[in-house]
């Protein structure tokens, strides 16, 4: 165990520009993870730490769990996917909602795409599927 100084992200800074970053962070701290083959079943605010040092960092793996090799995320498109309805980010005011005709959040995948994007997600070629 080890003690991380810092404050947790129920909320988000009301500046856009670091909104945006710690947001890519958060994305890119979960890519990594699953890419790892580990799933955080509890993607919310609570479980990330703002380091002082401005870091983010996952905690509380209480409900985590091992994913198989097939379960893993291949693209961005789904790690957009898979932010788009973070309903813990959205209600927190990280991401945005708005239904649109069947399109689903379009507004949370806007800003899920657009901080997937500035997370510079490294997809190794053997992770890359081709349909």
């Amino acid at each position: 165990m080890q003690y991380i100084p810092g404050t947790t992200l129920r909320e988000p800074p009301r500046d856009q520009e670091e909104k945006r970053r710690i947001l890519a962070s958060v994305i890119r701290v979960d890519w990594e993870l699953l890419r790892a083959g580990v799933r955080q079943g509890d993607d919310a605010g609570r479980n990330y730490i703002l380091r002082d040092d401005g870091a983010v960092a996952m905690v509380d793996f209480g409900v985590a769990y091992l994913l198989h090799q097939d379960r893993r995320l291949r693209t961005k498109d789904d790690m957009v996917k898979r932010w788009s309805y973070n309903y813990d980010f959205q209600s927190a005011g990280w991401l945005g909602f708005q239904e649109d005709g069947g399109e689903g959040n379009v507004a949370g995948r806007n800003e899920a795409h657009s901080c997937a994007g500035r997370a510079k997600l490294i997809v190794p070629d053997s992770l890359v599927v081709s349909v």
